[in-house]
């Protein structure tokens, strides 16, 4: 019976975290939110249009996220 007792006290503290363990997962944490990669800096040069002439160029950085796509809105052909 003793052994048995001694078994489940064993049990029960192999499911509680050590706090040796909570102070690793919470610096894994730290070092998994230093790994994301901050948005970059584009640059892009772009032109206006009148009466078909090109005027001088316009130039812009922009940040820009690795995952997302690059998309130039409100051009007209």
């Amino acid at each position: 019976m003793e052994s048995s007792g001694g078994r489940g006290r064993r049990g029960g503290s192999s499911r509680e975290a050590s706090p040796d363990r909570a102070r690793l997962s919470y610096s894994q944490q730290q070092q998994q939110q230093r790994l994301v990669t901050p948005p970059r800096k584009v640059q892009v040069i772009y032109y206006l249009s009148r009466n078909g002439q090109l005027e001088q160029p316009h130039f812009i950085e922009l940040p820009h996220l690795p995952n997302q796509q690059l998309r130039l809105r409100g051009c007209l052909l």
